[in-house]
């Protein structure tokens, strides 16, 4: 029975028969890169594109435009970036040099297994969004030298070293199982890591918190530090005053 939130079945049957092909062209395309993998030790062997992989990467949200100019159908790739650019923008990043931007065609040029992988998990979109945050314009009047400011920066280097690293943990994951699914482990794993921080930041604050009987320092004079009651009772004599103290490793600091 379908659920409440669909207004009748057919919408329900079509939401459905729409997540099982995504699933079906996932695992189509997982085994295609399995396929890659087996025939070649280090994973470096060139290959025509297969079918299900093109499939997902026309697919990935923003492909069906150039990321730099927004020319349609772009069936050209900047490999370092995992995203797609039109003829037009190809010959610009050919000018840029290997170093800053390799370029393949989907449909004219092999590709290895890992260079699959980053246009799989890559994205015109992502790729977009990153240089927007920076404030890095790709076309208009002066498209050429635009690009050259786009590529040619730190925040460019940034992002191929981040997107390097992720495929090196998919491809040690093992069976490809979808950009999903990989951006759901990423945010479960930050999440629990500023979780822990969050914990430690805590506990910090306890334990500095509780020892009340080390040394206080004014801005003016310093307190016996062989006498801990007489500075517990100045402690509370400045916080009847409305003080508040920062508690710095082994000396409470007034503020």
């Amino acid at each position: 029975m379908p659920p409440r939130s669909f207004d009748n079945h057919d919408d329900f049957v079509a939401m459905y028969s729409h997540h099982e092909e995504e699933d079906s062209l996932v695992e189509r395309a997982a085994y295609e890169l399995e396929g890659m993998k087996r025939e070649t030790a280090d994973g470096n062997e060139l290959h025509p594109l297969p079918p299900a992989c093109y499939e997902v990467i026309k697919s990935i949200t923003g492909n069906d435009e150039c990321v730099d100019c927004g020319a349609s159908h772009p069936d050209w790739a900047t490999v370092s970036y995992g995203a797609l650019i039109c003829m037009r923008c190809c010959a610009r990043h050919r000018s840029l040099g290997v170093q800053f931007s390799k370029v393949r065609s989907l449909t004219m040029d092999h590709w290895s297994y890992k260079q699959v992988l980053k246009m799989m998990e890559g994205g015109n979109q992502q790729l977009g969004d990153f240089f927007s945050r920076h404030a890095l314009s790709a076309d208009g009047a002066n498209g050429d030298s635009n690009l050259r400011k786009r590529y040619l920066t730190k925040a460019a280097k940034f992002y191929q070293q981040g997107i390097d690293r992720h495929i090196c943990q998919v491809v040690s994951d093992g069976l490809y199982r979808g950009r999903e699914v990989y951006r759901k482990i990423r945010q479960s794993t930050s999440t629990s890591k500023q979780q822990q921080q969050l914990q430690q930041q805590q506990q910090q604050q306890q334990m500095w918190g509780m020892q009340e009987n080390w040394p206080l320092l004014l801005p003016s004079e310093e307190l016996d530090n062989n006498d801990p009651k007489k500075t517990m009772r100045e402690n509370e004599r400045l916080r009847e005053q409305g003080y508040t103290f920062q508690f710095i490793f082994r000396t409470s600091i007034i503020i």
